[in-house]
């Protein structure tokens, strides 16, 4: 309980690292109407992108919503004090084991090194998660265990740099993740996305080892020159192979 309560107050800070982006501008879909916990990110101030998708699946379960700040370059209000524009801060270490787990999404063309991104100051660090996936310290550390892990990505990383999770918008319900690691495949499906803001932490925080939520920024606001919401990809997992 303690380390979800720590979280609760990174969980505003952490969207606010997301960068603005780009992407193709699909059409916005509903919101899902049953609530379904799912992680947030916060958003750093850039250059204007194209409006993005909403990300919600039409007959997903409600959601509550994810905030979060101006994208491109971190501002302060988006990062502790201590983790200001101009503190040095190292990038996230790998998740410890013998080699870094990876995220693989093959309808996307993504394979990426999954890296840990700590909590600072009471908020999550995304300072150096860079093109990487990022785990969200706090939530499930592995396949199985009590918690769901929740990764993160940005959407884009400048102005005319997209980020891994560009495209997450565009899984399709049952599409395949797999997360390496240990020599073993995990393989999940999607089963719906969900829109949220970025002060519901709580739904980084979901007790089924048996579902990966994986989390962007979505819906870029011209007025706040920021991400308004976080896009949740819940996906649950369907078996495991030994890996290639």
């Amino acid at each position: 309980m303690r380390r979800q309560l720590v979280c609760l107050a990174a969980f505003g800070l952490l969207i606010a690292a997301c960068r603005p982006a780009a992407p193709t501008a699909p059409s916005t879909v509903p919101a899902p109407s049953s609530p379904i916990p799912a992680p947030t990110l916060a958003a750093s101030p850039g250059p204007l992108p194209t409006p993005q998708p909403a990300g919600l699946a039409a007959n997903a379960p409600p959601a509550t919503v994810l905030s979060a700040t101006a994208e491109p370059s971190e501002t302060a209000a988006a990062v502790p004090a201590a983790l200001s524009a101009n503190t040095a801060v190292p990038a996230p270490s790998a998740t410890p084991t013998a080699s870094p787990p990876r995220l693989i999404i093959p309808s996307l063309d993504l394979d990426r090194p999954v890296v840990t991104v700590p909590i600072r100051a009471g908020s999550w660090d995304l300072t150096g998660l860079d093109d990487n996936v990022g785990w969200l310290e706090t939530t499930g550390q592995k396949p199985g265990d009590v918690l769901a892990m929740a990764l993160v990505g940005h959407i884009t990383l400048t102005a005319v740099r997209r980020g891994p999770f560009a495209d997450l918008w565009k899984l399709p319900v049952d599409a395949e993740i797999i997360y390496r690691q240990g020599g073993t495949d995990y393989a999940y499906g999607v089963k719906y996305k969900v829109s949220a803001s970025p002060d519901e932490a709580w739904r980084l925080y979901v007790h089924d080892g048996q579902t990966l939520l994986l989390v962007t920024c979505s819906e870029w606001d011209y007025a706040t020159f920021s991400y308004a919401k976080r896009l949740i990809v819940v996906a649950h997992a369907s078996g495991q192979t030994a890996a290639p």
